[in-house]
């Protein structure tokens, strides 16, 4: 139930999901691989350094998984219906894997990317999905996933990850 699930999160993590709430704040599943694109650029873009040609490539994708249903997309809208952060998640067998996520600076101030991995956490809860955070050996990162209780778990070499599955997708 979600107060048990919210006892293992950071006060930090609770602190930020009320925020959310009294923000009033709401949750938008199917959220298009434009707009999250679109949100990821403006925040990201600079900082990475990633080619326009390696986003359309990357949009692709998350089109092709989108439709083969092994693609997952939700986001945060404030009461005007602004898109504040999204995420992108790869569905495979058991696991529900973190790939991409956007969000606006708004979204900073109002807990809204907490809110949004509460909300994805809360859906998937019990049954029988594991939560792949992703990107865990990025300190940044990893300390942000610890706050929801997540902990550092590396596949073993001979598992069948969310990368096996592309190449088996795209070959």
């Amino acid at each position: 139930d979600a107060p048990a699930l919210e006892r293992g999160y950071s006060r930090s993590a609770r602190r930020n999901i009320h925020k959310a709430n009294e923000a009033g704040l709401r949750i938008k599943e199917g959220i298009t691989s434009t707009d999250l694109m679109i949100l990821h650029r403006l925040r990201y873009r600079d900082l990475i350094g990633v080619a326009k040609v390696d986003y359309e490539r990357f949009q692709e994708l998350m089109d092709q998984l989108l439709d083969r249903g092994m693609g997952y997309t939700v986001g945060v809208m404030d009461k005007e219906g602004h898109l504040l952060a999204a995420s992108f998640y790869i569905r495979f067998k058991d696991r529900l894997t973190f790939i991409f996520n956007g969000n606006d600076q708004e979204s900073l101030k109002n807990g809204a990317t907490h809110y949004l991995k509460n909300f994805v956490i809360r859906k998937f809860a019990g049954k029988g999905i594991i939560m792949d955070f992703e990107g865990s050996d990025t300190p940044d990162f990893a300390r942000f996933y610890r706050q929801y209780g997540a902990h550092n778990e590396p596949y073993p070499r001979w598992e069948a990850g969310p990368l096996s599955v592309l190449r088996r997708l795209f070959n």
